[in-house]
C-alpha cells in the first residue's frame, strides 16, 4: 500500500509465520534501485535448504544475492554447504553479500594448551593470559550464546568427522571455587569419545548461558575441556541473547582473550563479501550513542 515494494516480487519459497526481515531488505533494495526486479527465497528451512535456494535464485536469473542469516552450526574451518553455494554463485559471476553478524571482535582463536600438564584429571585449556577460564560480564537481562569449533572436518558430505573431542563449559567463579552453572556444559560425544573411537561427529559445541536475572552485572567464566584426542586450534564465537547487543548493552569481555574476528560460515567464503552494520541511532546522534564518543561504531 505504501509503494515500498513493486507490484510483483517473485517468490521461489517462503514460509508462514516467520519474520518480515526479507521483506524489509527487499524494500531497501527497491528504494535504492526501483527498477530492479526482486526475487526471494527463504533461508529458514535448513542449511541444505538454504544452499538449494541460493542455487535456485541464481538459476532464476538473480544478478546480485544478499542475505543476513547465519546458522550457528556452519563450519568455521572449512566451507559448509551454504558457503559452497555462495561460492558457486560468485564463480558464476553473481556477487554474494552476507551480514558480518553484529558480533564485534570478541571471538576467541587459540591453539589448545594443557593447563595442568601431568594431571590426567585436568585437561582444561590454558588461555593466553595463563588462566583456565575466560571471563564475560553479562549486563542485567542479558546472556551469551557460545559456539566452540576446533580444526577438524565435519561429518558426512564434508568429511569423516572429528577425531578429537572438546567440551564447552560455563562456571561461576565468584566464590572460593568455580561452580558449574546450571545447564552450563555442552558435551556431545565426538571422535575418540564415540563408542569404538575413530572419526565421527561434528567438531562443534553450542552452549547458551542463563540470562542474568539480577539488577547488577554478573560475571560468567568460560572453559574449554579437551576430553580426548590431539591438541587442536579452536575458535569460540560469541553472540548476545535476551534481546541484547554485544556492542551496545554493556557486556565486558576479557580483552586479552576475546579479541579475534567473529566472521565464519558462508560470510567467510572466499568470494563472498561480509557487510558490517551501523545502528541508525548511532548515525543520528553523530556517533554519541555508544562509546567512544564522536565515532560511528559498527556493530
Amino acid at each position: 500500500d505504501s509503494g515500498d515494494l513493486p507490484a510483483s516480487v517473485k517468490l521461489i519459497q517462503d514460509l508462514p509465520g516467520e519474520s518480515d526481515e526479507g521483506r524489509a531488505m527487499a524494500e531497501l533494495v527497491h528504494d535504492l534501485a526501483p527498477g530492479a526486479p526482486l526475487l526471494f527465497a527463504t533461508a529458514f528451512t535448513s542449511e541444505p535448504g538454504f544452499a538449494a535456494n541460493i542455487d535456485a535464485l541464481r538459476a532464476c536469473g538473480a544478478k546480485v544475492l544478499v542475505d543476513d542469516i547465519i546458522y550457528y552450526a556452519e563450519p568455521m574451518f572449512q566451507d559448509g554447504v551454504v558457503a559452497q553455494a555462495a561460492q558457486r554463485a560468485v564463480d558464476a559471476g553473481v556477487p554474494y553479500f552476507s551480514s558480518a553478524g553484529n558480533y564485534g571482535r570478541v571471538g576467541v582463536d587459540e591453539e589448545y594448551v594443557d593447563g595442568a600438564p601431568g594431571d590426567d584429571g585436568n585437561d582444561f585449556h590454558q588461555f593466553a593470559p595463563g588462566s583456565q577460564v575466560a571471563n564475560i560480564t553479562l549486563p542485567p537481562g542479558c546472556g551469551v550464546r557460545l559456539v566452540l569449533q576446533w580444526a577438524e572436518p565435519f561429518d558426512g558430505t564434508l568429511g569423516p568427522g572429528a577425531s578429537s573431542d572438546y567440551d564447552l563449559e560455563l562456571y561461576d567463579c565468584s566464590g572460593a571455587s568455580c561452580d558449574l552453572l546450571p545447564g552450563g556444559s555442552a558435551d556431545a560425544a565426538q571422535g575418540c569419545s564415540l563408542q569404538g573411537g575413530g572419526p565421527g561427529g561434528d567438531p562443534l559445541e553450542i552452549l547458551e548461558s542463563p540470562e542474568n536475572g539480577g539488577a547488577t552485572p554478573q560475571v560468567v567464566s568460560v572453559a574449554v575441556n579437551r576430553v580426548c584426542g590431539e591438541a587442536r586450534r579452536f575458535r569460540i564465537g560469541v553472540t548476545a541473547t535476551g534481546g541484547c547487543s554485544l556492542t551496545g548493552s554493556g557486556y565486558v569481555f576479557d580483552s586479552t582473550i576475546f579479541n579475534s574476528a567473529q566472521i565464519y560460515g558462508h560470510a567467510a567464503a572466499a568470494g563472498a563479501v561480509a557487510v558490517a552494520a551501523v545502528d541508525y541511532r548511532e548515525i543520528e546522534q553523530g556517533g554519541d550513542r555508544t562509546p567512544p564518543q564522536n565515532v560511528i561504531n559498527v556493530e
